[in-house]
């Protein structure tokens, strides 16, 4: 069967973002409205699909008042790996507030932010929204037994929440503090006692002087300086660029954005199967679509097929497909109980097939 890989998404693409089925990860959008003569019904219909599949996806951010929006948004928009995708990240108003309208939850993707426990309008909210829900649970260094609150919050949204330090994840993005080495100084003499509080911190009997505590405190808040501390302590000649490497670590940032970026690629992959779908039905209904047919014999085709497929499903691309897994997808279609998923299994086989061929 297909069957779960390591190092692949369901997208079939490894951990450096390559896709195994056929090279390019994407359906070209030029070639796509090139299939048709200009002026012709055909060109119009496809030219209508195109622009509901190429259209830039919407990232929500969205949550109660005083959740961390905002920052939780400038984390996202700021960091490399979402910069390079085709897709919005916008801020929406606070869901729950007394006499307004909550706001329409319509994005392809919906990043629901939490402070701490969800409460019953969470767990509506996130339920009723049309796109992708991926949960964030912002301000994670002020909460108490976190590993709890994340269990608890997963429960009840039906899916896995994602902690995040804000505040040092913005920061360290953008090279704050300029330089550790005030801390480092006095990195062993750090006491968790002195971080229950910015103001205890800025207080203690420490060498560091008050500017370059506050400093500290404003880029990566006293739990940040606590994990800069002990890394510190036990390895005095860190430099300060594995220093922010373990804070970007430590924020969850990575985690978020793999979150959002893998519901970036679920929601193209659908796009990409309900095109070539419909270009199927208009090579059956007009006359001039011999380029539309054989575009969806092509390599491109055929691999996006499989994609888009392998997400209905579910499932992980094959890393290593032989002519066993061709049949075990023959069977799967043979012996599927629905139509869309007899279509998916055939579409996967068809796929592995190609691949095999080449």
């Amino acid at each position: 069967m297909g069957g779960d890989s390591a190092g692949r998404d369901s997208a079939g693409r490894d951990s450096a973002g390559r896709d195994s089925a056929g090279g390019d990860r994407e359906i070209s959008e030029g070639r796509v409205r090139a299939l048709a003569p200009s002026g012709t019904v055909l060109r119009r219909e496809v030219d209508a699909e195109a622009d509901v599949c190429f259209r830039d996806i919407r990232i929500q951010v969205t949550g109660r008042a005083g959740v961390g929006k905002t920052t939780v948004r400038s984390v996202l928009a700021a960091h490399h790996e979402l910069r390079t995708i085709a897709a919005s990240i916008e801020e929406t108003a606070s869901i729950d507030v007394p006499r307004v309208p909550d706001p329409e939850l319509d994005g392809d993707v919906v990043v629901y932010v939490v402070a701490g426990d969800a409460q019953v309008v969470d767990v509506d909210a996130a339920r009723a929204t049309r796109g992708v829900v991926v949960p964030v649970l912002a301000k994670a260094d002020a909460v108490d037994r976190l590993q709890d609150v994340v269990d608890g919050v997963s429960t009840k949204l039906g899916c896995t929440v994602h902690p995040l330090m804000g505040t040092i994840a913005i920061s360290v993005m953008n090279g704050r503090p300029s330089t550790f080495d005030p801390l480092r100084e006095s990195a062993a003499s750090v006491t968790p006692e002195m971080l229950l509080t910015p103001e205890r911190f800025l207080r203690a009997g420490i060498p560091m002087s008050k500017h370059s505590r506050a400093e500290l405190v404003r880029s990566v808040e006293v739990a940040g300086v606590g994990i800069a501390a002990r890394a510190l302590t036990e390895s005095p000649g860190m430099d300060d660029v594995t220093v922010r490497l373990l804070l970007a670590e430590k924020s969850g940032v990575d985690a978020v954005v793999k979150a959002v970026r893998r519901a970036v690629d679920d929601v193209r992959a659908a796009r990409q199967g309900r095109l070539l779908l419909r270009l199927n039905q208009l090579a059956a209904r007009h006359q001039e679509s011999m380029e539309v047919e054989r575009y969806l014999a092509s390599d491109e085709a055929v691999f996006a097929g499989m994609r888009a497929a392998l997400h209905t499903l579910g499932e992980s691309e094959h890393p290593n497909p032989t002519l066993a897994t061709v049949r075990s997808w023959r069977e799967r279609r043979d012996t599927a109980l629905e139509p869309a998923v007899a279509r998916a299994a055939t579409a996967v086989g068809r796929g592995y097939l190609r691949m095999l061929s080449r």
